[in-house]
């Protein structure tokens, strides 16, 4: 009697195992199905609930890759950088979350959030262009600072931009206007008026003439044959507490 208890049991057994495959090869078939008509969403959820069967753990992950290649044609970058993210090496996963990262920052960019842009070009490290991206946005966020009469702000990024595009230009220009602002009565003085003195040794006759942000400086000399006119020297020049000083091409004068 019990040997027929463990036979039954075992034809039991067999038939149950027999009906299980053939479930999960139905389900296996239906989940292939659903991916090659581009259903990847509900192919992913049927071959992740069949586990190890056959290549179900590699097909999911196929899914999942198709899924998000699709997020990136939809320019949905944030999703598509995560879905890619979950996939860690598999494929070049890796590079297209650097790729959708940097259309993150480009995005950002476009919409004149330069910090934002900054912070995501930098985040990319060498990745194609991001390093001269990251130039750009700076001097991008400092002419919007000059624009908006935050001078001092435009020109810190504009020093250190040095000769970044129009950077030293806009240097002296937020620079004057810095100037400008704290001495306004020291530089609205002297404005389109020349200014002359004695320039020293062969140079008896020199002028300033200033003008906005820049200065002119005229130089006439003279010697044994007579007098010489100097072609002009286009200077800048800044205020402080005790003096204004010009510069330029050699030139530093100091006017208390």
């Amino acid at each position: 009697m019990k040997r027929i208890i463990v036979v039954l049991l075992g034809i039991l057994l067999c038939t149950m195992m027999c009906a299980c495959g053939e479930s999960d090869s139905k389900k296996y078939k239906a989940a292939v199905e659903l991916y090659d008509s581009g259903n990847y969403q509900e192919a992913e959820s049927e071959f992740e609930a069949l586990g190890e069967y056959e290549d179900s753990a590699e097909m999911s992950k196929k899914c999942k890759y198709q899924i998000a290649s699709i997020l990136l044609n939809d320019k949905d970058f944030e999703g598509a950088a995560s879905a890619f993210a979950e996939l860690g090496d598999y494929e070049n996963s890796a590079e297209m979350v650097k790729q959708c990262k940097y259309q993150i920052a480009l995005m950002l960019q476009r919409e004149k959030d330069f910090e934002g842009a900054i912070s995501a070009f930098s985040e990319l490290g060498d990745y194609k262009d991001s390093q001269n991206q990251v130039v750009e946005c700076k001097y991008q966020k400092a002419i919007s600072l000059y624009e908006s009469s935050s001078y001092e702000e435009a020109y810190s990024i504009f020093t250190e931009l040095n000769d970044y595009e129009m950077s030293n230009e806009y240097a002296k220009k937020s620079n004057y206007q810095i100037m400008r602002i704290k001495y306004d009565s020291v530089y609205a003085a002297p404005q389109e008026n020349t200014w002359y003195y004695n320039g020293g040794g062969y140079s008896k006759l020199n002028s300033i003439t200033f003008n906005g942000e820049s200065a002119v400086i005229n130089r006439v000399t003279f010697d044994g044959n007579g007098k010489h006119r100097l072609e002009p020297i286009e200077a800048t020049y800044s205020v402080d507490d005790n003096q204004i000083l010009v510069k330029g091409d050699g030139l530093d004068i100091r006017i208390p």
